[in-house]
């Protein structure tokens, strides 16, 4: 059995960081706005859930995750 020692977060407020590569957060909220469909497509690991769970804090929406 291993165990795994977790460090408290550093972090001083509740949101959720998330560094803007170019200018999806104001695409996505454009589109949020005009009530249009998002397609994300990118390769594993390179930061959907962490965008779409940031875009839904900022929009001060539910997130709602599935498997």
């Amino acid at each position: 059995m291993n165990t795994v020692n977790l460090k408290p977060s550093t972090k001083t407020d509740d949101s959720l960081y998330y560094q803007e590569q170019k200018n999806e957060v104001s695409l996505f909220e454009y589109a949020y706005h005009h009530q249009l469909p998002v397609l994300i497509k990118v390769p594993t690991g390179c930061g959907k859930t962490r965008f779409i769970a940031h875009m839904a804090e900022k929009l001060n929406k539910r997130l709602y995750t599935v498997s």
